[in-house]
């Protein structure tokens, strides 16, 4: 299949001639690990983003999501046990060595925020999986990113970003390169909540398999079939079972 546009998930604008949905509106105590990323920046609203807890401290996302900042601050919201909504800031945060940004998606796209604060509670760190993926492997999507992202008379319009919400899909294909990918609907519109795709603000959300972490969020695309040109939506996810991404991901959470 031929692509024919790439995008990044953390803007808030991009180019799609597609519908693209995450599912449906989570409840607050759904996937508690996940959480709602904003990085503050001076004279523009905040750039969304999604992450999900590893520890009681240290948060996993993309690394596309610090927007080229040398040291940028990030505002992290999420709901106690309670249902109460906890904000976090944060100036720590650590890039993949091997992350080269001139690229779109790229398979060592992560990023480690550190929260250093006492006395807000945490959720329950999400596990990352020891098991590669599959191809057809059922996976669940969860992100705060627009619902639905499409070009209407040459603007970009959308909806929704800045709720959680759930989707789930199956494995379309793995890449040598280390990124998972999941696609959408082949006619590329009406995808439903068994066949969700990423949107806007989705950048750096999990992929979960069997309700541990294997993927992380890093952009989009839409593709056209050579031969039938029917359009396909798809979401590329870095793979966490790779051993140069489990090795960052560890040396993180050293204390």
């Amino acid at each position: 299949m031929a692509s024919l546009a790439i995008t990044s998930c953390g803007q808030r604008q991009q180019t799609s001639r597609v519908f693209v949905t995450n599912g449906s509106e989570a409840s607050p105590d759904s996937y508690p690990s996940v959480v709602k990323i904003m990085r503050q920046e001076s004279e523009s609203n905040p750039v969304l983003c999604t992450g999900t807890f590893i520890s009681s401290y240290a948060i996993l996302t993309a690394a596309h999501c610090n927007g080229n900042q040398a040291k940028p601050t990030f505002d992290i919201v999420w709901t106690d046990y309670e249902g109460n909504s906890i904000t976090g800031t944060s100036d720590v945060s650590e890039v993949h060595p091997l992350f080269a940004n001139d690229k779109r998606i790229h398979p060592n796209d992560l990023m480690v925020i550190k929260l250093l604060f006492e006395g807000k509670a945490t959720p329950q760190p999400s596990v990352i999986t020891s098991t590669p993926v599959s191809i057809n492997q059922q996976v669940t999507l969860v992100g705060f990113g627009n619902d639905k992202n499409f070009e209407q008379d040459g603007n970009l319009t959308g909806s929704g970003d800045g709720t959680k919400r759930i989707g789930t899909n199956k494995v379309y294909t793995t890449m040598r390169s280390g990124l998972i990918v999941v696609s959408g609907d082949p006619g590329g519109y009406n995808t439903t909540e068994n066949t969700s795709v990423t949107g806007n603000g989705d950048s750096g959300g999990p992929l979960f398999v069997d309700g541990n972490l294997a993927g992380i969020t890093v952009g989009g695309a839409l593709l056209k079939h050579p031969s039938t040109s029917k359009m396909r939506a798809v979401s590329y996810f870095v793979d966490l079972t790779k051993i140069e991404n489990l090795n960052f991901v560890d040396s993180q959470l050293e204390e």
